[in-house]
C-alpha cells in the first residue's frame, strides 16, 4: 500500500541517492531491455536485500504499463557469496604465511650449511655443500615468489629464471669472469609442484655451465 501509486517509491526503496542515480541511469540507457541486474534495496526494517531484477516488458507488454519485470531475492546467496569471499580471503593469508615460513625455514637451512661449508678444509667437501645451498635456495626462491605473487598456484618462468640466474651469477662471480646471461625463455605457468622439480633442474644446468662451460677463464 505504500509503494502502489506512489512518486517517491524508488526513494523509500533506494535511500542512497548516488545508488539510486546509477540505478536510474542504467535503466534507461537499457530501456527495458536488461537481464538479471542486481539491485540493492531497503526492506521496511531497514535491512538491505539483493533482488535479481529482469525488466521483460519488451517482449511481454501489458497494455496501460509502461514497464513490468520480476525480481528474485537473492538476499542469502550475496551473505553466502560474502562469507565465501572472506573464507577463501583468509585462506589465502594463511597459504602466504606457509609458504613464508617454509622459505624463512629453507634460508636457515641453507645459511647453516653455508656455515659448515667454511669450515670445511677439503675443497670437493666444501664445493658439495655450496652445491646443496644452491638448490636450497632454489626452492626458497619459489616459496618467497609464491608469497608476493597474486596467483598462488602459479609461478611464472620469465621471473623465477631470470632470478635464479641472478642468484647464481652472484655466487659464482659470473659477472666478474665476463659471464652473461641471454633471457629467452618461454612464459610458462608453473605449478608448485612443477616449479621445484624444474627449478632444480634449471639450478643444476646453470650451475654446470658456470662450472665447466668456460675453462681457463675463456
Amino acid at each position: 500500500d505504500e509503494i502502489i501509486g506512489n512518486p517517491d517509491a524508488m526513494k523509500m526503496l533506494v535511500p542512497d541517492e548516488e545508488y539510486l542515480s546509477s540505478l536510474n541511469h542504467y535503466y534507461r540507457e537499457h530501456k527495458h531491455r536488461y537481464r538479471n541486474r542486481e539491485t540493492r534495496l531497503n526492506s521496511k526494517d531497514g535491512t538491505e536485500q539483493w533482488v535479481l531484477w529482469s525488466d521483460i516488458s519488451a517482449d511481454f507488454p501489458v497494455p496501460g504499463w509502461s514497464a513490468w519485470g520480476v525480481g528474485v531475492d537473492i538476499t542469502e546467496l550475496k551473505k553466502m557469496q560474502k562469507r565465501l569471499e572472506t573464507s577463501l580471503a583468509e585462506k589465502d593469508i594463511l597459504i602466504r604465511e606457509v609458504h613464508h615460513r617454509v622459505k624463512n625455514n629453507m634460508q636457515i637451512v641453507s645459511s647453516l650449511l653455508s656455515l659448515q661449508a667454511d669450515k670445511v678444509d677439503n675443497a670437493e667437501y666444501r664445493a658439495a655443500f655450496r652445491e646443496s645451498v644452491n638448490r636450497i635456495q632454489a626452492m626458497s626462491m619459489i616459496h618467497s615468489m609464491l608469497y608476493r605473487v597474486e596467483d598462488l598456484t602459479h609461478i611464472s618462468t620469465t621471473d623465477y629464471f631470470p632470478r635464479l640466474w641472478s642468484m647464481l651469477a652472484a655466487m659464482y662471480g659470473a659477472v666478474a669472469r665476463r659471464v652473461s646471461f641471454i633471457d629467452d625463455v618461454d612464459q610458462v605457468p608453473l605449478s608448485i609442484d612443477q616449479a621445484i622439480p624444474c627449478g632444480i633442474i634449471v639450478n643444476e644446468l646453470l650451475t654446470n655451465a658456470l662450472k665447466h662451460a668456460f675453462p681457463g677463464d675463456r
